[in-house]
């Protein structure tokens, strides 16, 4: 007669990732795929033990990029599950370890970024410093459409105006240009006329 027994998981050891964040993601928006993450012990059986802490963090990519919605709990299985984990940053390829103290670390398989959504105007080229009154710049301003990460967005058609912010002149010239297909809007022409200031 053969004799019967139950074999049963051990001390959780280690973390797995049962669903990776998506490989395509867009800057500054939640991952479409949130990752989910399992205890196991150290021979890959998963361990049920709910309130285990995660954390997620950037082990590469570009520098300036940030994570967040970086922490999920285990349920009574063992799983954690991410629901607003985000990575701004620049354009580019990144992976996400995720961790938890005295457990082995997961990986996440390579994250490739792509630029967010419109938010923001970036400076290409600055105005001429110092001017001449009535005299236009020699320096014309250039400005581009950026998301919130600084990465530049390629829409046409966006019309962009520029005004006097501080002072009493008047800028003189055509205060509004349009983006072209690459996102960027060129003014011509553009001069101040006024007292010396």
């Amino acid at each position: 007669a053969s004799a019967a027994f139950d074999i049963v998981y051990g001390a959780a050891a280690q973390l797995s990732l049962v669903t990776e964040p998506s490989s395509d993601a867009q800057s500054g928006a939640p991952f479409s795929q949130q990752p989910t993450v399992q205890l196991e012990d150290a021979s890959g059986n998963p361990v049920s033990l709910a309130g285990v802490e995660i954390t997620a963090e950037i082990l590469s990519g570009l520098s300036g990029a940030i994570l967040t919605g970086t922490s999920a709990s285990t349920d009574a299985s063992g799983l954690a599950a991410f629901a607003t984990l985000t990575l701004t940053g620049p354009v580019g390829d990144y992976t996400i370890r995720f961790t938890s103290p005295t457990l082995g670390p997961a990986v996440s398989g390579t994250i490739s970024l792509a630029a967010g959504p419109a938010a923001q105007l970036g400076k290409v080229t600055e105005p001429s410093g110092t001017v001449q009154s009535g005299v236009p710049f020699s320096e014309q301003p250039v400005v581009r459409v950026e998301d919130t990460a600084g990465n530049p967005i390629a829409v046409a058609g966006v019309e962009i105006s520029v005004s006097i912010a501080s002072g009493d002149p008047a800028l003189v010239g055509t205060p509004t240009a349009s983006t072209n297909a690459s996102g960027v809007a060129t003014f011509g022409g553009l001069s101040i006329d006024g007292a010396v200031g």
